[in-house]
């Protein structure tokens, strides 16, 4: 009856600031009564410690929805801290416990997450009182990194919906601030878990991953968005954590060639240009022509300062960028082609015992054994990190892509020659046909020119 009629408050008080107000304030009837004991937020508050799970997850989500209610755009104020840090132990406490079914803490997870939503002050509070250590805990906990495609065909659903659940609370708090996002990053050490989560069969988590997408990510990413047959809601959350990056709101962008240019060589290339600029003047007006010991030394360090951040900006931002645009769109229009070759070969049917079938074979043998020569030749790449190695990965893949895109062309190529050959055949087997129906005719011709049934005989 309790779980009941807390599931019944928390309906009628969301997003409703009336119904919030009266639940927060003290009931009329009872005047003298005080507010911690006869309010409903006060009640359902008390509820929390009950010890029964069902309750405590009623009386939670009624008490956030009366927090969140009672701020609204309408009527601005501050929430209710000491009452959303009541909710916050109790679902930290749920999140964290290990005798509590998934289920159980899957809703806790989404109670906290509608607690903090858009409220800075509240996800701040939650960070700092642990509720983001616990979510990476749970959710690494459930998440194996090592991507293999087996770990989640037998998974339970409860434990998907659980990993959802962390994933998504997760995103919200990082939306707060920087120091948040760089903690999921650097302490955390999330970016593993969220690379194994963009691959994972249901859309949901794919989703709740997509939020939490950094610059180190950006390949699994635009994997996503590569799948014709991707969820619209994932889709839409991959784009949008693209345009996170593109605008370096993203906890990992200081390894972005884009936010080293911007942010350190330009600004450094400018102060240094300005100060040659002051410095340069001030000799000769201030200080007739002579030059001080300062005034050399000051000219020194921004010449210095501007020639280095000069060339380090057109290092980064022409050079090494361009190198990553060209891989990238090599990498891209690669697997256009593969798709749309795909779509052809997809579409076109071979006929049984063809006469190109052991063409098509040889030639799809072909590429892999010139591969396998080419690969015996070639020198092995140096191991370099960081940029380096990502774009020498880029240029492998990119390579592969190419080599599968003529191995397939190749293969478009001999079913078109089996269409033409299958035409040709129709069209022969129309001509027969049409000479058959000519000899039909004929004959019933004859036929009925006969009189006497006996002719049949002599004509046969």
């Amino acid at each position: 009856v309790q779980e009941a009629a807390l599931s019944a408050l928390a309906a009628l008080a969301r997003d409703n600031f009336d119904v919030a107000t009266v639940l927060s304030k003290p009931a009329p009837e009872r005047p003298g009564a005080a507010a911690e004991s006869s309010s409903g937020l006060s009640l359902a508050l008390a509820l929390c410690k009950s010890r029964n799970t069902d309750v405590q997850l009623a009386a939670a989500l009624c008490a956030t929805h009366i927090i969140r209610a009672s701020v609204s755009n309408h009527h601005p104020s501050s929430p209710d801290l000491p009452a959303a840090m009541t909710v916050m132990h109790v679902m930290n406490r749920l999140i964290s416990s290990s005798t509590d079914s998934p289920q159980a803490r899957t809703k806790a997870c989404f109670i906290l997450k509608y607690l903090v939503t858009d409220e800075k002050e509240l996800c701040q509070m939650a960070f700092d009182g642990g509720s983001l250590g616990k979510l990476s805990d749970l959710v690494k906990s459930i998440t194996p990194t090592d991507k293999a495609s087996e770990w989640d065909e037998d998974e339970a659903d409860s434990i998907c919906c659980l990993r959802e659940a962390a994933l998504t609370s997760i995103a919200v708090l990082a939306l707060a601030n920087d120091d948040i996002r760089r903690d999921i990053t650097d302490n955390m050490k999330l970016v593993p878990t969220i690379s194994t989560s963009l691959a994972h069969r249901h859309a949901g988590i794919r989703y709740a991953a997509c939020h939490l997408v950094d610059s180190g990510l950006g390949t699994t990413l635009f994997q996503r968005l590569l799948k014709e047959d991707e969820d619209h809601r994932v889709t839409y959350a991959a784009l949008t954590a693209i345009c996170n990056l593109i605008n370096e709101y993203s906890p990992l962008r200081q390894i972005n060639y884009l936010w080293f240019t911007n942010r350190i060589f330009v600004a450094g290339f400018l102060n240094g240009l300005a100060g040659a600029i002051t410095t340069i003047p001030s000799v000769f007006s201030a200080q007739n022509g002579h030059s001080t010991t300062g005034s050399i030394c000051a000219l020194a360090a921004s010449g210095s300062l501007c020639i280095i951040c000069g060339g380090l900006s057109l290092v980064y931002g022409g050079w090494k960028t361009t190198l990553m645009r060209r891989e990238h769109e090599r990498l891209v229009a690669a697997c256009k082609l593969i798709k749309s070759i795909s779509t052809i070969s997809s579409t076109a049917k071979v006929a049984p015992g063809s006469k190109t079938t052991g063409s098509t074979t040889a030639l799809k043998a072909a590429p892999h054994k010139g591969n396998a020569a080419a690969a015996k030749g070639k020198p092995k790449p140096k191991k370099q990190g960081g940029w380096f190695s990502r774009a020498a990965n880029m240029e492998a893949r990119a390579d592969h892509l190419e080599n599968e895109a003529e191995h397939m062309e190749a293969q478009a190529q001999g079913l078109r020659q089996d269409a033409l050959w299958m035409e040709a055949m129709a069209l022969g087997l129309e001509g027969e046909a049409a000479s058959l129906q000519g000899e039909a005719d004929h004959i019933r011709d004859e036929l009925s020119n006969l009189e006497d049934p006996l002719d049949v005989l002599d004509l046969v």
